[in-house]
């Protein structure tokens, strides 16, 4: 019959190498060539989720990294932060691009259902005054020409109450 020993201190021995050279990682912080540092700093910004330059820059120099470091980190553009960073955000205001009646005009056709008919409807805008005017072009198989002759009639019967 055979019983649990328990281990001693010698079944362990070699089992962690306890002269193992510990080489830090913060040692390549103090690099001085500058590919290194180009290294160093791409590292860096892949393993802590592309920060700021500037968040960068200020935990190198807290961490007492190298000129060469801390300058590379302040010039370094990243290709993956370039490629996939945010569209500007859409401007609040804009200057108007009109400053007077009939300088631009926009038009559109919609078309409307009533029962089972569609109904197109040419809707015009001045974008300096804000007039508009809707007419009714034609049936469902208007052409070009007819909406065109439609707008221009639309519009210019109605010019001389703003000249």
């Amino acid at each position: 019959m055979m019983t649990d020993e328990t281990p001693s201190v010698m079944d362990f021995a070699g089992a962690v190498n306890e002269d193992r050279q510990h080489t830090g990682q913060l040692i390549k912080l103090l690099a001085t060539n500058r590919q290194d540092a180009v290294r160093t700093v791409q590292r860096l910004r892949r393993n802590l989720g592309h920060p700021d330059k500037d968040a960068l820059v200020e935990l190198l120099a807290s961490r007492g990294a190298s000129d060469v470091i801390i300058d590379v980190a302040k010039n370094y553009n990243c290709a993956s932060c370039s490629r996939y960073r945010k569209p500007n955000a859409a401007s609040p205001s804009t200057v108007p691009t009109a400053t007077k009646f009939n300088d631009v005009v926009q038009a559109d056709v919609m078309w409307i259902k009533v029962n089972d008919q569609k109904i197109p409807i040419l809707h015009v805008i001045d974008l300096a005054s804000k007039f508009q005017e809707a007419t009714v072009v034609g049936g469902e198989n208007s052409t070009d020409f007819r909406t065109f002759a439609s707008a221009t009639e639309l519009w210019f019967q109605n010019i001389y109450f703003f000249k």
